[in-house]
C-alpha cells in the first residue's frame, strides 16, 4: 500500500511540473458574418483554460457569448480528425491555428492570446457546402487567482 502511494504521490508531483495550467477571465467583442451576408455583434464574458505543456498545448474557451463558447485549438489532434496544426507559439504569447476537415467543408480555428498585454485573438471560419461564415472576437484578459476561494 505504501509503495503505492509513493508511485502515486511521484505521478502527481512529476505530473505538476510538466505542465502549466492557467486560468484566465475576459471581457470579449464578437463579430459574426454568415454566410448569407448577417452581420451579428455581441459581448460578454469568457474563461479561458490554457494548458502549456512541453510537447502540448491546449486553449479552451466557455462563454456566455455563443459563437464564442466552445472553441478550443490544440497542438495535437483526436485520431479520428483529419486536419492541420500551426504552432506559432513564442514566450510572450500563445498562437495556435487548427484546420480541421471533414467529409462536408473544413473549420478554420486560430486563438492568439498577448501574454504581456492580455490581449485576445480568436478568429474561426467555417466552410461547409460552399457556404463560408466568420466569428472574430477580440478582448482583454487577466489571470484568475484559482487559489482563494469564497466556498
Amino acid at each position: 500500500m505504501s509503495k503505492y502511494l509513493i508511485f502515486l504521490a511521484t505521478l502527481l508531483i512529476s505530473g505538476a511540473t510538466w505542465s502549466n495550467e492557467l486560468s484566465l477571465s475576459c471581457d470579449i467583442k464578437s463579430t459574426y458574418n454568415a454566410s448569407n451576408g448577417d452581420v451579428v455583434k455581441s459581448s460578454g464574458k469568457a474563461i479561458i483554460e490554457v494548458t502549456d505543456d512541453t510537447n502540448f498545448r491546449v486553449i479552451t474557451i466557455s462563454s456566455d457569448v455563443e459563437d464564442a463558447n466552445s472553441v478550443t485549438v490544440a497542438t495535437r489532434l483526436p485520431s479520428n480528425m483529419r486536419g492541420d496544426i500551426s504552432d506559432f507559439t513564442t514566450k510572450s504569447k500563445w498562437d495556435i491555428q487548427n484546420v480541421i476537415e471533414r467529409d462536408e467543408g473544413k473549420m478554420t480555428n486560430r486563438v492568439i492570446i498577448d501574454r504581456v498585454t492580455g490581449m485576445l485573438v480568436v478568429n474561426v471560419e467555417a466552410q461547409i457546402k460552399g457556404r463560408v461564415s466568420r466569428v472574430n472576437i477580440g478582448g482583454n484578459c487577466k489571470k484568475m487567482d484559482t487559489n482563494n476561494r469564497k466556498f
